[in-house]
């Protein structure tokens, strides 16, 4: 476990991808926690009992147990960085996405393949003041 995990809110109900996504994200030293509209998204002050920093938001747009723009408009806060992720062909979700807040939009590719890489950069992403959304 890093020293300062973060804790990486999971919106993925494949049964195939999401053991694999938890997986990447516990070897890269953070808290994969699944998403759940009626659980409050942790704050950076603590999750059970160990302070946390940052929180990220990971949504596969194609999810359909939850609508994912939904939970991007939950988790969109100035300390969370949401990275979402489809299938390379669906321009239409990752337009939708960004327009919605995700601030890190990839493939599914990307992620199968980078994750820890992508989670480096949501963690040391910061909110640009001049932004309404971010």
């Amino acid at each position: 476990m890093s020293e300062n995990p973060a804790v990486v809110l999971v919106l993925d109900s494949n049964l195939m991808f999401r053991p694999k996504l938890d997986s990447m994200i516990r070897n890269a030293g953070h808290v994969p926690v699944p998403y759940r509209p009626d659980v409050p998204i942790p704050t950076q002050a603590g999750f059970e009992g160990a302070r946390v920093q940052p929180v990220v938001g990971l949504v596969n747009l194609e999810d359909r147990a939850v609508d994912p723009m939904k939970a991007i408009a939950a988790m969109r806060r100035e300390d969370v960085c949401i990275i979402a992720f489809c299938g390379h062909a669906n321009t239409a979700a990752m337009e939708q996405a960004a327009a919605a807040g995700a601030q890190i939009v990839v493939p599914r590719s990307s992620v199968d393949q980078r994750l820890p890489v992508i989670l480096k950069e949501a963690i040391k992403w910061k909110p640009d003041p001049h932004c309404d959304f971010c």
